[in-house]
């Protein structure tokens, strides 16, 4: 690895240059990458890992280029759309109705500190189950478990 306190942009730039990545991608439509060759410059896991188009590295906002795992060790590079605008609340909300949270031990509302206690709450308050307008969310597992053998399709959109 070559200079762990590189900016990740700096490091899609060097990446993007080493392995003509935009040109690949304008060729073949899609870009793959292993967690190595990631590695060459930063940690793969500070590399791909993006929770908004606004988080994204310029160089890769710029060349529109986002990224997905394709395996826990090599990643899709393309032009696709992962990320979508939320709309403008139509709506003028002056008071939010109560929600009940059921009082366990192990759940403090004031100090959420994690995506999957956020979700944890969300499910056993019932507001997931309003906002997706269903009642059969479940909580199983978190964390990293294995699918097994995982197809997808991606369609790529040229000039979104």
């Amino acid at each position: 690895m070559k200079n762990r306190t590189v900016s990740a942009n700096e490091a899609w730039k060097q990446l993007i240059e080493k392995y003509d990545i935009v040109n690949q991608i304008h060729k073949k439509g899609v870009f793959r990458i292993r967690a190595n060759q990631i590695k060459e410059f930063k940690e793969p896991r500070l590399m791909a890992k993006w929770d908004s188009s606004d988080s994204l590295p310029e160089v890769l906002r710029s060349n529109q280029i986002n990224i997905l795992p394709d395996s826990r060790s090599s990643y899709v590079l393309s032009d696709f759309l992962l990320y979508e605008k939320i709309p403008e609340l139509q709506e003028h909300v002056t008071q939010m109705d109560h929600v009940d949270i059921p009082e366990y031990e192990s759940v403090d509302i004031n100090h959420i500190s994690s995506e999957a206690n956020a979700i944890n709450v969300l499910i056993l308050s019932g507001i997931l189950d309003d906002f997706l307008q269903t009642d059969s969310n479940v909580s199983t597992f978190h964390g990293r478990m294995g699918t097994g053998k995982l197809s997808f399709n991606y369609l790529i959109l040229k000039n979104h």
